[in-house]
């Protein structure tokens, strides 16, 4: 028979193993995959959201694309990163990329997801979350699996300086939008 200091011993060694497997920015290991949904907390990044989307309606149909904003902090201020994917793309793009995703939110019906550490200077996260199911296969790169081949290429990038509260155009090109 199992002593009852055997038992809670092996009790608090499998919750331990569990827990250590949790990814805590999603919560359970159930909701791993989810990804919260944000709301901006400044008024010049919903700004520039409202051009980059008006900019976007003339030269693409973005009904059918997805948003990529990436935010990284320089020495002075910070630097935002947007692109745009169309959708059925968007498995192949996230292959080749490293940084995970950090939430997503709504600009009208444009779906955008945010990556970077900085982000939460700028969006703040609430309860709701939801699934994707392109970002398994990033997941499984991240795994050490090597997704299938496919070529990339990088969207049109929008490059944006912030500073004190305002956000300036600072080029335009085919540049990496996520790492």
């Amino acid at each position: 028979m199992i002593s009852l200091n055997k038992l809670l011993f092996c009790l608090l060694f499998s919750s331990c193993f569990v827990l250590s497997r949790t990814n805590y920015s999603y919560g359970s290991e159930k909701d791993a995959n989810k990804i919260c949904y944000a709301t901006s907390k400044d008024t010049a990044i919903s700004g520039m959201l409202k051009w980059y989307f008006k900019e976007q309606l003339i030269t693409n149909k973005i009904e059918t694309r997805i948003t990529f904003l990436r935010i990284a902090k320089l020495k002075k201020g910070y630097e935002l990163r947007i692109g745009t994917v169309d959708s059925a793309r968007t498995k192949s793009f996230l292959s080749s990329k490293k940084e995970k995703v950090s939430g997503f939110m709504r600009h009208g019906n444009n779906l955008i997801f945010l990556f970077g550490k900085e982000i939460r200077h700028f969006f703040s996260c609430t309860d709701t979350k939801s699934k994707f199911s392109f970002f398994g296969q990033q997941r499984q790169a991240e795994r050490g699996k090597e997704p299938s081949a496919h070529t990339i290429h990088e969207p049109i990038v929008y490059v944006y300086k912030y500073q004190n509260g305002i956000i300036t155009l600072i080029d335009k090109g085919r540049f990496s939008l996520l790492n």
